[in-house]
């Protein structure tokens, strides 16, 4: 059958138009490929620089905690070799009355204040200490070790009988720290003198 006339330049038109969309999706093709692969490399890029950022910031963050932990264990060390060196030259003992069990931590002062041997680390039982109170004053101390537990500031004016039997005079003062914590973990931590050349 023959083409009527007119349809042979259409048809060519057709033709052309064809081959010129499949030149446009080549075109278009290749471009977003290289399109693609820019973004690619583009994020490729923005991730690595982002990874050295953190970790230069971690990194930074690092090195600046330990030097401020350092300065603080320095500084916390300073102050305990201050209080040491005034407690040594002022004769004052420590301890720490740990409440869940009734015992008491003494340093060495406070261990030679009371006659006991200052060269063994002990922990003490209260009852064991108070034995060692005057009688006439044992009786002051147990409502204000009760109070004392409680958050209220320790002051406590006692004398001992020491092992020869002289008497000194000391003073406790002691303070609750712990507020905020489990009654099985507060800690009362004071100081001791001996007060005997005060009272002569």
């Amino acid at each position: 059958r023959r083409p009527q006339p007119g349809a042979v330049p259409r048809i060519a038109a057709l033709d052309r138009l064809d081959a010129q969309l499949l030149l446009a999706e080549a075109r278009f093709s290749a471009s977003l490929g290289e399109s693609s692969r820019s973004v690619e490399q583009l994020l490729s890029s923005t991730i690595a620089l982002l990874a050295a950022l953190l970790f230069g910031a971690s990194g930074w963050y690092v090195v600046h905690s330990l030097r401020a932990q350092i300065a603080q264990r320095q500084a916390l060390s300073d102050a305990n070799d201050r209080w040491e060196l005034a407690a040594e030259a002022s004769g004052v003992g420590l301890f720490v009355w740990r409440l869940a069990d009734d015992t008491f931590e003494l340093d060495a002062r406070a261990r030679g204040l009371y006659g006991l041997d200052a060269s063994v680390p002990q922990v003490v039982a209260r009852t064991r200490l108070a034995a060692l109170m005057h009688p006439d004053d044992r009786g002051i101390a147990v409502p204000l070790a009760r109070s004392a537990s409680e958050g209220v500031p320790l002051n406590l004016r006692y004398r001992i009988v020491l092992p020869g039997g002289s008497i000194r005079h000391m003073v406790a003062n002691g303070l609750l720290r712990d507020h905020n914590v489990p009654n099985a973990e507060r800690r009362i931590f004071g100081v001791l003198r001996d007060v005997t050349s005060e009272t002569d």
